[in-house]
Protein backbone atom coordinates (compact mmCIF):
# COMPACT_ATOMS: atom_id res chain seq x y z
CA UNK A 1 0.00 0.00 0.00
CA UNK A 2 1.71 3.12 -1.30
CA UNK A 3 0.67 5.63 1.49
CA UNK A 4 -2.13 5.62 4.43
CA UNK A 5 -3.02 9.37 4.54
CA UNK A 6 -5.79 10.45 1.70
CA UNK A 7 -4.42 13.11 -0.54
CA UNK A 8 -8.44 13.90 -2.07
CA UNK A 9 -9.16 16.21 -4.94
CA UNK A 10 -12.49 17.22 -6.36
CA UNK A 11 -12.68 18.80 -9.61
CA UNK A 12 -15.39 20.91 -11.25
CA UNK A 13 -15.85 19.27 -14.85
CA UNK A 14 -17.75 22.15 -16.97
CA UNK A 15 -18.63 23.12 -20.30
CA UNK A 16 -21.00 22.03 -23.47
CA UNK A 17 -19.06 19.08 -24.32
CA UNK A 18 -18.60 17.92 -20.16
CA UNK A 19 -20.38 14.92 -20.74
CA UNK A 20 -19.09 13.48 -23.76
CA UNK A 21 -15.06 14.38 -22.36
CA UNK A 22 -16.23 12.24 -19.26
CA UNK A 23 -17.95 9.42 -20.83
CA UNK A 24 -14.93 8.84 -22.85
CA UNK A 25 -12.91 8.32 -20.08
CA UNK A 26 -15.04 6.65 -17.39
CA UNK A 27 -16.25 2.83 -17.04
CA UNK A 28 -20.04 3.38 -16.20
CA UNK A 29 -22.23 5.26 -18.09
CA UNK A 30 -23.20 9.05 -17.18
CA UNK A 31 -26.31 9.18 -18.62
CA UNK A 32 -27.58 6.83 -15.96
CA UNK A 33 -26.25 9.19 -13.16
CA UNK A 34 -28.32 10.61 -11.10
CA UNK A 35 -26.82 11.01 -8.04
CA UNK A 36 -23.12 10.14 -7.14
CA UNK A 37 -21.80 7.35 -9.45
CA UNK A 38 -18.78 5.10 -8.80
CA UNK A 39 -16.27 4.94 -11.72
CA UNK A 40 -12.65 3.70 -12.80
CA UNK A 41 -10.22 5.19 -15.04
CA UNK A 42 -8.12 3.07 -17.15
CA UNK A 43 -4.81 3.14 -18.87
CA UNK A 44 -5.28 1.71 -22.61
CA UNK A 45 -4.31 -1.82 -21.43
CA UNK A 46 -7.62 -2.16 -19.21
CA UNK A 47 -5.50 -1.41 -15.88
CA UNK A 48 -7.20 0.88 -13.08
CA UNK A 49 -5.58 4.41 -13.26
CA UNK A 50 -7.59 6.38 -10.83
CA UNK A 51 -10.91 5.70 -9.19
CA UNK A 52 -13.60 7.94 -8.99
CA UNK A 53 -16.66 9.37 -7.80
CA UNK A 54 -18.71 11.62 -10.45
CA UNK A 55 -22.24 13.64 -9.30
CA UNK A 56 -24.11 15.53 -11.48
CA UNK A 57 -24.36 19.13 -10.69
CA UNK A 58 -26.25 20.78 -12.82
CA UNK A 59 -26.40 20.96 -17.07
CA UNK A 60 -23.32 20.49 -18.17
CA UNK A 61 -21.48 20.30 -14.76
CA UNK A 62 -20.24 17.22 -12.76
CA UNK A 63 -18.00 16.99 -9.48
CA UNK A 64 -15.47 14.56 -9.83
CA UNK A 65 -14.06 12.76 -6.64
CA UNK A 66 -10.72 11.27 -6.59
CA UNK A 67 -9.97 9.71 -3.04
CA UNK A 68 -6.29 9.46 -2.95
CA UNK A 69 -4.67 11.73 -5.97
CA UNK A 70 -1.65 10.10 -6.69
CA UNK A 71 -0.88 10.19 -10.25
CA UNK A 72 -2.24 14.10 -10.61
CA UNK A 73 -5.94 13.48 -12.22
CA UNK A 74 -6.10 17.14 -12.78
CA UNK A 75 -2.95 17.07 -15.32
CA UNK A 76 -4.57 13.86 -16.96
CA UNK A 77 -7.94 15.58 -17.47
CA UNK A 78 -6.25 18.67 -18.68
CA UNK A 79 -4.31 16.59 -21.59
CA UNK A 80 -7.63 15.05 -22.99
CA UNK A 81 -9.82 18.54 -22.14
CA UNK A 82 -7.44 20.45 -24.23
CA UNK A 83 -9.38 19.85 -27.67
CA UNK A 84 -13.39 20.14 -26.00
CA UNK A 85 -15.42 22.82 -24.92
CA UNK A 86 -14.56 21.94 -21.26
CA UNK A 87 -13.48 23.62 -18.43
CA UNK A 88 -11.97 22.28 -15.26
CA UNK A 89 -11.33 23.95 -11.78
CA UNK A 90 -10.94 22.29 -8.60
CA UNK A 91 -13.30 22.59 -5.56
CA UNK A 92 -12.31 22.37 -1.77
CA UNK A 93 -13.85 19.15 -0.02
CA UNK A 94 -16.66 20.19 2.13
CA UNK A 95 -15.83 20.07 5.59
CA UNK A 96 -17.64 16.82 6.47
CA UNK A 97 -15.30 14.86 3.61
CA UNK A 98 -15.21 11.20 4.35
CA UNK A 99 -11.66 11.76 2.81
CA UNK A 100 -10.16 12.39 6.53
CA UNK A 101 -7.71 10.40 8.70
CA UNK A 102 -9.62 7.64 8.85
CA UNK A 103 -10.92 7.15 5.55
CA UNK A 104 -8.85 4.13 4.86
CA UNK A 105 -9.23 1.98 8.21
CA UNK A 106 -13.29 2.67 7.20
CA UNK A 107 -13.31 1.51 4.21
CA UNK A 108 -11.39 -1.41 4.67
CA UNK A 109 -13.88 -2.46 7.98
CA UNK A 110 -16.65 -2.75 5.41
CA UNK A 111 -14.29 -4.74 2.36
CA UNK A 112 -13.61 -1.85 0.11
CA UNK A 113 -10.60 -2.04 -1.74
CA UNK A 114 -10.00 1.56 -3.33
CA UNK A 115 -7.84 1.28 -6.29
CA UNK A 116 -6.17 4.77 -5.38
CA UNK A 117 -4.45 3.03 -2.82
CA UNK A 118 -2.73 0.52 -4.62
CA UNK A 119 -0.07 0.40 -6.94
CA UNK A 120 -1.70 2.14 -10.22
CA UNK A 121 -1.76 0.12 -13.30
CA UNK A 122 -2.08 -3.17 -11.33
CA UNK A 123 -5.59 -4.33 -11.42
CA UNK A 124 -8.43 -4.71 -13.80
CA UNK A 125 -11.72 -3.31 -12.75
CA UNK A 126 -13.40 -6.71 -12.73
CA UNK A 127 -11.27 -7.55 -10.00
CA UNK A 128 -12.06 -4.83 -7.80
CA UNK A 129 -15.48 -4.36 -8.21
CA UNK A 130 -17.98 -4.50 -10.90
CA UNK A 131 -20.14 -2.33 -9.62
CA UNK A 132 -18.56 0.77 -11.79
CA UNK A 133 -18.85 -1.08 -14.85
CA UNK A 134 -21.28 -0.71 -17.34
CA UNK A 135 -20.72 -3.71 -19.63
CA UNK A 136 -22.97 -2.16 -22.65
CA UNK A 137 -21.45 1.08 -22.57
CA UNK A 138 -18.89 1.49 -25.20
CA UNK A 139 -15.95 3.87 -26.73
CA UNK A 140 -13.48 4.30 -23.33
CA UNK A 141 -9.95 4.17 -22.64
CA UNK A 142 -9.39 0.49 -21.64
CA UNK A 143 -12.97 -0.57 -23.23
CA UNK A 144 -11.83 -3.10 -25.69
CA UNK A 145 -9.98 -4.88 -22.68
CA UNK A 146 -12.79 -5.16 -19.97
CA UNK A 147 -15.00 -5.91 -22.91
CA UNK A 148 -13.28 -9.23 -24.00
CA UNK A 149 -12.19 -10.35 -20.78
CA UNK A 150 -15.85 -10.24 -19.91
CA UNK A 151 -17.18 -12.05 -22.90
CA UNK A 152 -14.86 -14.37 -22.56
CA UNK A 153 -14.98 -14.80 -18.63
CA UNK A 154 -11.18 -14.36 -18.74
CA UNK A 155 -11.68 -12.46 -15.37
CA UNK A 156 -9.51 -15.21 -13.13
CA UNK A 157 -9.00 -13.24 -9.97
CA UNK A 158 -10.70 -10.79 -6.97
CA UNK A 159 -9.32 -8.85 -5.07
CA UNK A 160 -10.87 -8.57 -1.87
CA UNK A 161 -10.10 -7.34 2.20
CA UNK A 162 -9.52 -9.81 5.05
CA UNK A 163 -9.49 -9.03 8.58
CA UNK A 164 -6.42 -10.64 10.85
CA UNK A 165 -8.10 -12.56 13.28
CA UNK A 166 -4.80 -13.51 15.06
CA UNK A 167 -1.47 -12.25 13.90
CA UNK A 168 1.26 -15.33 13.70
CA UNK A 169 4.31 -15.76 13.42
CA UNK A 170 5.97 -15.17 9.76
CA UNK A 171 1.90 -14.45 8.90
CA UNK A 172 3.18 -12.52 5.48
CA UNK A 173 5.96 -14.65 4.84
CA UNK A 174 4.72 -17.85 4.88
CA UNK A 175 1.30 -16.35 3.38
CA UNK A 176 -2.22 -18.36 2.80
CA UNK A 177 -2.90 -21.22 1.08
CA UNK A 178 -4.23 -20.15 -1.93
CA UNK A 179 -3.89 -16.83 -1.61
CA UNK A 180 -1.84 -13.76 -2.51
CA UNK A 181 -0.98 -10.78 -0.17
CA UNK A 182 -0.97 -8.00 -1.56
CA UNK A 183 -0.45 -5.42 1.12
CA UNK A 184 -1.68 -4.67 5.49
CA UNK A 185 -2.99 -2.08 7.07
CA UNK A 186 -4.05 -2.17 10.58
CA UNK A 187 -5.66 -5.38 11.18
CA UNK A 188 -6.55 -5.77 7.70
CA UNK A 189 -5.49 -8.27 4.33
CA UNK A 190 -5.71 -6.92 0.53
CA UNK A 191 -6.01 -10.45 -1.12
CA UNK A 192 -5.88 -11.54 -4.26
CA UNK A 193 -7.21 -15.09 -5.08
CA UNK A 194 -8.41 -17.18 -8.02
CA UNK A 195 -12.00 -16.15 -8.76
CA UNK A 196 -13.28 -19.45 -9.26
CA UNK A 197 -11.96 -20.99 -5.92
CA UNK A 198 -13.90 -23.15 -3.66
CA UNK A 199 -15.36 -21.53 -0.84
CA UNK A 200 -14.33 -23.68 1.10
CA UNK A 201 -10.62 -22.15 1.03
CA UNK A 202 -12.38 -18.68 1.68
CA UNK A 203 -13.37 -19.70 5.24
CA UNK A 204 -11.63 -22.99 6.76
CA UNK A 205 -8.82 -20.70 8.40
CA UNK A 206 -11.46 -18.61 10.03
CA UNK A 207 -9.56 -18.66 13.90
CA UNK A 208 -6.80 -16.83 11.91
CA UNK A 209 -8.76 -14.03 8.86
CA UNK A 210 -11.80 -13.42 8.31
CA UNK A 211 -13.30 -12.41 4.23
CA UNK A 212 -15.53 -9.08 5.02
CA UNK A 213 -17.13 -8.41 2.25
CA UNK A 214 -17.40 -10.90 -1.03
CA UNK A 215 -19.92 -9.64 -3.31
CA UNK A 216 -18.69 -5.89 -3.67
Amino acid sequence: MLTQIPKPIMILVKGSESLEFLQNLVTNDLNKCDKKQHNFILTPQGKIKYEIYITKNGTNEFLVECSNDQNNILEYFSKYAELSDVNLKVQSLPKNSIYNKDYLSNSLSIGIVDANFQQTDKFYPSEISNNAIDYEKGCYVGQEVVSRMKHRQLNKNLVRVFKKIILIEDFLEKGIENFEILSEYEDYLIVKYKADIEEFYLYYNKDFYELINQNI
